[in-house]
């Protein structure tokens, strides 16, 4: 992993394939941890599917004339959209990664591919051997992403495979735009920090987080596990800590300091739902 997601929960995989002892046998196979699984027999009704999907981020997209110091609003308008899917229960059915076969009736896959815009989206073709060399070209116009073969002994492992790393790509590719407004200026950032990076994935398993969701551009993060717990990872920069030490309260100290490219100073505590906050602020208002 070279860059942390800004954020990651689990997703819906397509598959579109006219073969129904293929798609059993990937209902068997398929882990439920990997999120949700859609099966489409008709390239038509998938192509409506795809068409109908939306992008992970749409602030981005903001014109000119709604941004008058565009880099700032575009990083606070998706940071927003970033941490509202915590709260959004829709998040899962948002397509991360299709597999396509090429051979269907009605069109093949590289003609549904060719009416789609999802740049973001993991896009995989199920090939026989005869269509590899179709698979090929359709990668060099950057159609795909990959193929896989399905005459491989391999192939659900393959499958599974794919989709992890098809999440992933979705992910950083979705949020590429805010990793560009963090790193415009060359300025160091934790998230590209291969020391902090290496914390963060030793943190997430060790809290079984299955969401993570960016905060700030510092490195903070609000972490769900899969029993909708909580956490707040604060990361604050050495100076940001020095400021931070006046007002913090003698018993909260660094959970963690990362010796990365900077000097990273991490608190983890508790993180809160907003109507768990607001019934905070109601409580104290009658004490």
């Amino acid at each position: 992993m070279k860059s942390i997601p800004c954020c990651e929960f689990q997703t819906r995989t397509l598959f579109v394939d006219d073969n129904p002892d293929l798609q059993l046998a990937l209902l068997l196979n398929l882990p439920p941890e990997k999120g949700r699984y859609t099966f489409i027999r008709n390239p038509t009704e998938a192509l409506t599917c795809l068409q109908r999907e939306t992008p992970l981020l749409t602030a981005k997209q903001l014109s000119h004339a709604e941004c008058p110091v565009p880099d700032t609003l575009y990083f606070k308008a998706n940071l927003n959209e970033i941490k509202n899917y915590a709260e959004k229960p829709s998040k899962n059915d948002k397509i991360a990664v299709v597999f396509m076969d090429y051979q269907m009736p009605e069109m093949n896959g590289i003609e549904v591919f060719e009416q789609i815009s999802l740049p973001c989206v993991e896009k995989i073709m199920l090939t026989s051997m005869a269509d590899e060399k179709l698979a090929v070209q359709a990668f060099n116009r950057g159609l795909i992403n990959r193929y896989i073969p399905k005459q491989d002994p391999n192939l659900i492992l393959l499958i599974n495979e794919a989709i992890e790393v098809g999440r992933r790509n979705y992910f950083q590719r979705s949020t590429q735009t805010l990793y560009n407004i963090m790193t415009g200026d060359e300025q160091e950032t934790a998230l590209t920090d291969p020391i902090f990076i290496q914390f963060f994935k030793q943190l997430k398993e060790k809290l079984n987080a299955k969401e993570h969701y960016l905060l700030d551009s510092t490195g903070s993060f609000l972490f769900i596990n899969a029993d909708k717990v909580r956490h707040k990872l604060s990361t604050y920069t050495k100076e940001q800590f020095q400021s931070l030490l006046e007002t913090l309260p003698p018993q909260h100290r660094s959970v963690e300091i990362i010796k990365g490219r900077q000097l990273y100073h991490c608190l983890l505590g508790p993180a809160f739902t907003p109507c768990q906050e607001l019934r905070k602020m109601k409580d104290s208002s009658w004490t």
